[in-house]
């Protein structure tokens, strides 16, 4: 099985879409650093600190809330939809149930882009990682 295969056996909506890998495996960063442009820190509010998280943040929380709170610690706001274009940094926070599970970033292009946790980065649809494993896009930021 290739990696796409597998990648599309994992997320069976990217099948039939326009999306591709542009980068290998790195357990180094996940989706959160790769939706900062950032790949050299695991960004995670784990309690017990062996992840990066910004200072001062409190940690153990996994809701949307408390990624919110982190990228608006950043320089990130709440998005209305008259706002929501490329001219802006665009993220999307993906729930389930209130919990958070995934984050991608939009491209200068509108392509959107994703790490898949501790494989590889791939450039995809927006709704093409939503499902059973990540949940859906709820929250959508902008700087």
């Amino acid at each position: 099985m290739t990696n796409r295969e597998y990648i599309e056996r994992i997320f069976p909506k990217l099948r039939g879409t326009d999306w591709e890998i542009i980068s290998p495996k790195n357990p180094k960063y996940n989706c959160v650093a790769w939706s900062l442009c950032e790949t050299n820190n695991w960004w995670e509010p784990d309690p017990m600190g062996e992840y990066y998280w910004p200072p001062g943040l409190p940690r153990g929380d996994y809701s949307v809330k408390a990624y919110q709170t982190m990228f608006e610690s950043l320089g990130y706001r709440d998005c209305k939809d008259e706002d929501f274009g490329t001219e802006y940094e665009n993220i999307a926070i993906f729930a389930d149930q209130g919990r958070f599970k995934h984050v991608c970033r939009q491209k200068e292009s509108g392509v959107w882009t994703s790490k898949l946790g501790r494989d590889e980065d791939i450039d995809h649809p927006l709704e093409a990682v939503g499902g059973n494993v990540y949940g859906n896009p709820t929250t959508f930021l902008i700087k």
